[in-house]
């Protein structure tokens, strides 16, 4: 897997909105994902900038993961949003023209709610469905052994958030490369203050 050089991560993280967080999160650890939502463990993985004409705000929560078999796509949302059942089917077909194979759809929740989240967009004589990945929902420890999907534990299913914090970092720490210690642990501090509830 390839990953970008940088530096000044904490300057570039703090001066963007965080769902671009998620976004970097997808692009530089692309088998991090295809292994936690796919339970695909190949390297043959590569992250497509294929142009959907997204609009711009639109564009920051969007990845594109292409592996042997399919596409991953991937939706990253602090809040539910009404249009996202007829939005998901609309990416769904430009994909679908444009590399005629199966695409995975999924959308990953930041931020607890109240709200029903559908994950299926209906209309008479169509129906699309997708998948919804509640953070809330999940147990954090699956996050662990993945560094790339660590800072997505503090968001993870828990009684004890300082506690659950706690453990990330400890983890970060036993990362042997200094950069990636920086910049999980920046992402990790900002991705904590998702963990309030919206209702």
């Amino acid at each position: 897997m390839r990953r970008h050089d940088g530096c000044g991560v904490h300057s570039r993280y703090t001066g963007e909105m965080r769902d671009n967080l998620c976004k970097y999160l997808a692009e530089q650890y692309p088998t991090a994902f295809t292994q936690w939502l796919l339970n695909d463990v190949s390297e043959n993985v590569s992250v497509l900038k294929t142009e959907l004409n997204l609009e711009p705000i639109r564009a920051d929560a969007v990845t594109l993961v292409q592996t042997q078999h399919c596409i991953l796509h991937l939706e990253f949302q602090v809040e539910p949003e009404p249009t996202l059942p007829l939005r998901m089917l609309d990416y769904w077909l430009r994909l679908y023209r444009t590399y005629q194979c199966e695409i995975v759809q999924v959308l990953i929740l930041l931020r607890r709610t109240r709200v029903q989240v559908p994950d299926v967009f209906e209309w008479p004589n169509t129906t699309h469905r997708y998948r919804v990945v509640k953070l809330w929902e999940e147990d954090p420890q699956q996050f662990f052994a993945i560094p790339g999907l660590l800072p997505f534990a503090v968001l993870g299913k828990t009684n004890n958030e300082a506690g659950l914090l706690q453990a990330v970092a400890d983890q970060i720490r036993q990362i042997a490369s200094k950069q990636t210690r920086q910049e999980l642990s920046t992402i990790v501090q900002l991705l904590a203050g998702y963990s309030t509830v919206r209702s």
